[in-house]
């Protein structure tokens, strides 16, 4: 076992290896990413984990005794993420989510006390209560993560999770994305074709130059702020392959971005800077502020929808 904290490759975070006393004095090795690449920060973190080893062998519970109360346990597990220094919210709320199962949903005093059906329980609670799907699967892992942490320390006898599976599956605050379809792409077209409106006077940005915008964003794949940020001297029209060339400090990866573009879009594109006389140095599209740019995208796809159905 290494005394030091160490990378596991040059360059990556440091890693750690202590012992954790369990419960009967036994001790266990454990090895952990520290998540920093700062070798003092990690030393400290290895100090730390030493230092509760320390604690716990003179306060661990013998294997036998599994009478712990609800607010042992509690205090145990909270003095273990404090060696990890969880910020003061996160811990208010593992306080939370462990109380309302325990006390207000299944009323036990002791661990020895805790089955299956409580979580289950505690998830039909929140349900009941219409708390969002992101609480109820924030809250879930919380009231999992102690209890494993109880069963792998031998603080209860048997494993409360054995037999129960994630209970809030699917959860997450982003919707299902899928391709726009040619087909759909046509309608777009022939919507914004045929409209001559301005979507904002101020920004001047009439339907053609929005549908090029669409178009090249389906074609590259490039996102509406690499798009906002593109100049009539990124793009290169002429020659057999016209592309679009953007700089690295506008990427989310910071590397420089080069897309090839069809004739068709080249085609609409040059048409579009030689109406609105621009120059290289000059936006090439005048797109809203990016608070407004999902209610322009839309309203241009309702319209299409309407022209599909009509």
């Amino acid at each position: 076992m290494r005394k030091k904290p160490y990378q596991r490759k040059k360059g990556g975070k440091y890693y750690i290896d202590f012992y954790e006393v369990v419960a009967g004095g036994n001790k266990v090795r454990r090895t952990k990413s520290t998540g920093t690449t700062d070798f003092s920060v990690a030393k400290q973190i290895l100090k730390e984990k030493q230092s509760l080893a320390a604690l716990n062998k003179f306060s661990m519970p013998t294997a036998s005794r599994h009478d712990l109360t609800l607010e042992e346990a509690l205090d145990r597990y909270l003095k273990f993420k404090r060696a990890g220094k969880i910020s003061k919210t996160w811990e208010e709320s593992i306080l939370r989510a462990i109380k309302q199962c325990f006390v207000e949903v299944s009323a036990i005093k002791y661990m020895n006390q805790v089955r299956d059906t409580h979580l289950e329980a505690y998830v039909s609670w929140l349900i009941e209560e219409g708390f969002a799907d992101s609480v109820r699967d924030q809250h879930e892992r919380i009231v999992r993560k102690f209890l494993e942490w109880l069963h792998d320390r031998e603080l209860i006898p048997n494993d409360p999770l054995k037999k129960v599976s994630k209970l809030t599956k699917n959860i997450g605050k982003a919707m299902h994305r899928r391709m726009i379809l040619p087909e759909e792409v046509s309608w777009i077209e022939r919507a914004l074709e045929t409209k001559r409106e301005k979507y904002n006077n101020k920004r001047k940005a009439d339907s053609r130059e929005r549908l090029a915008c669409y178009l090249l964003a389906i074609r590259t794949g490039l996102r509406s702020s690499e798009i906002a940020a593109l100049r009539v001297g990124d793009f290169e029209l002429t020659g057999a392959k016209p592309k679009v060339v953007l700089e690295g400090r506008f990427t989310k990866n910071g590397m420089q971005a080069i897309q090839y573009l069809d004739m068709k879009i080249a085609d609409r594109i040059k048409k579009q800077f030689k109406v609105k006389s621009l120059k290289a140095a000059d936006l090439a599209f005048n797109l809203p502020r990016r608070a407004q740019r999902s209610n322009m995208l839309r309203r241009d796809f309702v319209a299409a929808r309407e022209a599909w159905e009509h």
